[in-house]
């Protein structure tokens, strides 16, 4: 109440209107502000003929006002969400470009711990999930890493690398150690995911051979579908690459590249807090990662 007082009587240059505008008596508001600048120690408004006029310190402290109450409603929000339990709508957003395994099981364990929290996700490219963040579309985010952005804090959530299918019949046919280099000698399928895309472009480039890919998709189950018609090696998470191969009678192998493993990483923006319901729920994954990811040794 004392912050809005300040505000209006700022805005009204007026005791009295100011103190109308948020419902307190003129004695009440008059004692408030006189309250408020013992305790600060400043002086923060000048009777004028005309009016109160507010003072370079109460013009600074209005700067300030507007992030304290975000940070007070933000604090009776979680007060009223610890009194009825943790609740809401989450909004997930969660890139396209691979398959996360385990994330609609550790979804399924968390909302059974939370029956009054209810889950929208949607799917986006890695770069329209950090901006629906920044935007604030979205309460958290699954990527790929690296995204480099200060406004976003980001915790490793899962690994994966690419894989490769293609007939049983096919000259790679029994090769584990597939290199791009060999790989570029065939049609591929599946490369348009980014960051998938830009790797194999640049190691084209550096090598200096044509990159064939004549017919394309980005659907996992096209892939494989196009790979076992004979239109070329596919490409496609090793989330996925199991079971498309044994639904689809087709072969499978890790590409022997470094970049050919990825990272995803949970995020959430840094410029307004999180709810409780969201931040539970980013406990619940991270923990989860945390039994789940490997420990990466130092080269």
């Amino acid at each position: 109440m004392t912050l809005e007082l300040l505000q209006a009587v700022a805005r009204t240059q007026s005791i009295p209107r100011g103190a109308e505008q948020v419902q307190l008596a003129i004695a009440a508001a008059s004692k408030r502000i006189s309250e408020l600048e013992v305790r600060l120690g400043l002086r923060l408004f000048v009777r004028r003929p005309r009016g109160m006029e507010s003072t370079a310190a109460c013009r600074s402290l209005l700067k300030h006002v507007s992030n304290i109450r975000t940070a007070l409603q933000a604090l009776d929000r979680e007060a009223f969400e610890i009194s009825q339990g943790v609740a809401g709508i989450l909004r997930i957003a969660v890139c396209g470009e691979t398959a996360i395994e385990g994330l609609p099981q550790h979804l399924a364990e968390f909302l059974q711990k939370h029956p009054r929290i209810k889950i929208q996700v949607a799917r986006h490219g890695s770069e329209a999930v950090a901006d629906s963040l920044i935007r604030g579309d979205a309460d958290l985010g699954i990527f790929l890493a690296p995204t480099v952005d200060a406004r976003i804090q980001t915790w490793p959530y899962a690994q994966g690398r690419w894989e490769l299918l293609f007939p049983r019949s096919h000259p790679l046919s029994g090769n584990r150690r597939i290199t791009v280099k060999e790989l570029l000698e065939f049609n591929l399928v599946g490369v348009r995911r980014e960051p998938l895309s830009g790797h194999l472009n640049g190691a084209a480039a550096s090598l200096g051979l044509p990159l064939h890919s004549p017919l394309d998709a980005t659907s996992d189950d096209a892939i494989a579908a196009l790979v076992g018609a004979n239109a070329g090696v596919g490409l496609v998470t090793d989330a996925w690459a199991a079971r498309l191969a044994i639904g689809h009678g087709l072969e499978r192998a890790p590409l022997d590249e470094p970049w050919a493993h990825y990272e995803l990483v949970l995020g959430v923006a840094r410029a307004e807090p999180i709810s409780m319901a969201a931040r539970a729920l980013l406990e619940a994954l991270r923990a989860s990662a945390s039994s789940a990811l490997p420990r990466r040794q130092s080269s």
